[in-house]
């Protein structure tokens, strides 16, 4: 990094996709990072690793956009991209920070999501590095960053496009999402009033 970052946001800021449940070590020298993981990826596999916007520097500062490192432990980099764009209904504004997970078939919502990402503060999101295959996508209100999308506690909003048809280093760009801003203020008490004199 150029400058010092806050260690504390560096945990929920990296994510390894897709999920091979293998464990990784974080380390600092300074103003370098190093990740170190115990165990071996599967053969012809691309790995993504990615910093997302929660990632700050000791003065509070957030990264605009995610960063994102592939790596292949094949003979290639799976090339496939899908991008789209989230704004505010009210206003028409990009609404930055927002997550989106990525299913690859067969979908099981109620599982992990293959892949995940969020919005930079123009609204767009994107996913690169993507092998041949059918995908579909989710706005979700991932509270807490599970990718999961819990239904009874999370709100989200699908794409007009169902399912995309990812060739091999093909590229998709899906509708626009409108969506509510999120309302993160806590409701405070204003005042008591009596309806009678009872």
């Amino acid at each position: 990094f150029d400058e010092f970052v806050d260690r504390r946001s560096v945990a929920e800021a990296i994510t390894v996709e897709p999920d091979l449940g293998i464990n990784y070590e974080v380390s600092w020298s300074r103003k370098d990072l190093k990740i170190e993981f115990e165990d071996h990826f599967p053969d012809s596999t691309t790995v993504i690793i990615r910093l997302e916007t929660d990632l700050s520097d000791t003065r509070g500062n957030n990264i605009e956009a995610p960063v994102t490192l592939a790596i292949s432990t094949g003979d290639e980099i799976d090339e496939g991209e899908i991008t789209g764009k989230i704004l505010l209904a009210e206003n028409g504004k990009p609404a930055p920070d927002r997550r989106v997970l990525l299913y690859r078939e067969p979908f099981r919502l109620n599982d992990k999501a293959t892949y995940q990402t969020q919005t930079d503060t123009g609204g767009v999101f994107t996913f690169s590095y993507l092998a041949e295959g059918n995908y579909k996508a989710l706005l979700v209100d991932d509270r807490n960053r599970n990718k999961i999308w819990e239904q009874q506690n999370e709100s989200a909003y699908a794409f007009y496009e169902e399912v995309i048809e990812l060739p091999k280093a093909g590229s998709d760009t899906m509708d626009v999402i409108y969506t509510t801003q999120v309302d993160s203020i806590a409701p405070k008490l204003q005042g008591v009033g009596l309806f009678s004199q009872n």
